[in-house]
């Protein structure tokens, strides 16, 4: 239509005037603005899904906040006089509360809705943010109040950030629902959009969303948001921002370039951290929201993530749905939470990994050296010991009694180096300390060992077998992971197929939890270089990387204080077999794109201590 073929004009025009005076990002910008008019005036018919929304969409602008701190508010014409539950609702990126406006007046029959908003100029770092959410929360909690926290996509990685830190019930929300939470976000491109926004003019940030035509909108980001030279491709930057937001006419107005910008960044940063923490403390109970047709960031695989790693989390796919699901048809909020009972969810039990644990059966001990017995194989591991009388022998005799001259016992402290890669260090020595002398040492075990745990029992909801408004029937979709109960099996980066760190005594590395176990007088391994030793660099060889004195001087006076033995341990040879080709630093900084892929796995991987490397 000639209109389009106008619009389409136009942009070429814009782009030419502003590129008078070339530079190299000027004249990448030439390039495409032939092909962003083209995406913007010639999608004559939808290309992928299409979101069908519940109702006209609700204005934007009434949603704005144009000024003041963040906060939560109350929507207009919401029930406060009656006692209900409240809803404590935090957005997506544009931090409005746009896309549950058409849901409030059935919400409103159950609960006190309160949303959660930042102004379009606000910079509030995502790491702060938490503590806005938790004023609000702590003083409902206090006054017997239930509140269930919602979030929406970078919401939903705040709800999950405020439930990993309260933890508990006690101290935070009752329950929390994510709904496509971005938490996987460093799993993406969408990264890279951050660094195109910023290099684009603020006049083609202004102009472009009103050329791109409506049906156009829920197609699939098939292109880029910047080229191999690093380099903003206009086209790609409209079509990611046209899925990213449901409102693109009136983006510029919701979020200025340059915050949109800055918040992209927050989450990526946000995601992060998140994803770094031991999740298996959390013990409220969530509901995950993931929609299968997200063509923004993969919900679906992320929620089937989630819900394996916290201990009280269940699944529901939203089937067909895209990344706003809560804008389309047949998506009713209210319904699903009570078809879910998410208000009769219980926090889950207290995992007490030091004195919930029994020494292992006789068909466990089968199992895991059936597996170990493959890598004995490999490596014929060979064992010595020395004397008090400083002797060396064969096997493992020179190693103290735990118990001293007056019968008493004594606890038991070996403090090992790891070797590459850290596979065999901990396993093989546990098993031989435990068929030779018959300890049972608890080994002091990264965080990433816990990361992975037995799916909770399904508890069938009312309604279960039903299939309505695009959602996979609840007897299939509300179960914790994928519908299937996947036992732990300590995989990692120190972990073996098969073997369950957790069934053999190992608990998470603590100050804690090593005070504990000494109290108990139970024989325990300690690794204290971690993941950075294990993951050793070019010409690192047999190097240790204990942390400093001032870090690791509460073990040290944690032994003196229960008396232990510390029994040093000298593990060599595996570093032999091995060439590092390229290390974890030149991995991180490989081209076209693997280094950023490989640094946001790591960044996903929970840390055991500070500042740790992989």
């Amino acid at each position: 239509p000639a209109p389009a073929r106008m619009a389409a004009s136009a942009v070429v025009v814009l782009l030419t005037c502003w590129a008078s005076r070339p530079t190299p990002l000027r004249r990448s910008l030439i390039s495409h603005g032939r092909r962003v008019a083209c995406h913007m005036a010639a999608a004559t018919e939808p290309a992928g899904r299409r979101m069908v929304t519940s109702g006209p969409l609700p204005d934007l602008d009434h949603c704005i906040q144009p000024d003041g701190p963040p906060g939560f508010y109350l929507p207009r014409g919401m029930d406060t006089t009656k006692r209900k539950p409240v809803l404590l609702y935090i957005p997506g990126i544009e931090f409005s509360g746009f896309t549950i406006l058409n849901q409030l007046d059935r919400l409103d029959q159950d609960f006190e809705v309160r949303i959660f908003r930042l102004s379009r100029h606000d910079r509030t770092p995502a790491a702060d943010l938490h503590k806005v959410i938790i004023r609000e929360l702590a003083p409902l909690r206090a006054a017997g109040r239930h509140v269930v926290l919602m979030g929406e996509s970078f919401g939903g990685a705040l709800a999950l950030d405020v439930g990993l830190r309260t933890g508990s019930v006690s101290r935070g929300p009752n329950q929390i629902v994510l709904i496509n939470p971005a938490t996987s976000i460093v799993r993406t491109a969408l990264p890279s959009l951050a660094a195109a926004l910023e290099a684009l003019p603020s006049g083609i940030y202004e102009t472009l969303p009103r050329f791109i035509p409506q049906r156009a909108r829920a197609s699939e980001a098939d292109e880029d948001p910047v080229d191999d030279t690093g380099e903003p491709q206009p086209g790609g930057v409209a079509r990611r921002l046209s899925q990213l937001l449901p409102t693109i006419e009136q983006l510029p107005r919701a979020i200025p370039q340059a915050t949109l910008a800055f918040r992209l960044r927050q989450l990526e940063q946000l995601a992060s951290d998140v994803n770094r923490r031991d999740w298996s403390r959390c013990r409220v109970p969530a509901l995950v929201l993931a929609a299968d047709a997200d063509r923004i960031i993969p919900s679906k695989d992320e929620g089937e993530r989630i819900v394996r790693e916290l201990p009280n989390a269940r699944l529901l796919v939203l089937e067909g749905k895209g990344h706003a699901p809560l804008l389309e048809k047949g998506v009713d909020i209210r319904e699903i939470i009570a078809d879910a009972q998410v208000l009769r969810m219980k926090p889950a039990p207290t995992t007490d990994y030091v004195a919930d644990w029994a020494p292992p059966s006789e068909e466990q001990l089968r199992n895991a050296s059936r597996t170990l017995n493959n890598i004995r194989r490999l490596t014929s591991p060979r064992f010595f010991s020395t004397t008090a009388a400083g002797v060396r022998t064969v096997g493992l005799g020179g190693i103290p009694s735990p118990v001293d001259q007056d019968g008493k016992p004594r606890p038991l402290l070996f403090v090992g180096n790891h070797q590459i890669f850290g596979v065999t260090d901990l396993p093989i020595l546990v098993e031989e300390l435990y068929l030779r002398k018959g300890l049972a040492v608890r080994s002091l075990a990264h965080p990433v060992a816990f990361s992975s745990r037995e799916a909770p029992p399904h508890v069938p909801a009312p309604g279960e077998e039903k299939e309505h408004h695009g959602i996979r029937g609840m007897g299939a979709a509300l179960k914790s992971g994928n519908g299937r109960s996947r036992p732990f099996q300590g995989r990692g980066m120190t972990g073996l197929p098969g073997i369950d760190y957790r069934t053999f005594g190992a608990v998470p590395v603590s100050a804690r939890n090593l005070f504990r176990l000494l109290q108990r007088n139970e024989p325990v391994l300690l690794l204290p270089g971690g993941v950075r030793e294990a993951f050793k660099r070019k010409n690192e060889r047999y190097q240790l990387f204990w942390p400093p004195a001032e870090e690791t001087s509460d073990f040290v006076r944690i032994a003196a204080r229960f008396n232990a033995i510390i029994v040093p341990v000298a593990s060599v040879g595996a570093e032999d077999a091995f060439e590092v080709l390229l290390d974890s630093d030149e991995l991180q900084n490989l081209p076209a794109g693997i280094g950023e892929r490989v640094r946001s796995a790591a960044a996903s991987v929970p840390q055991g201590r500070g500042n740790e490397t992989f």
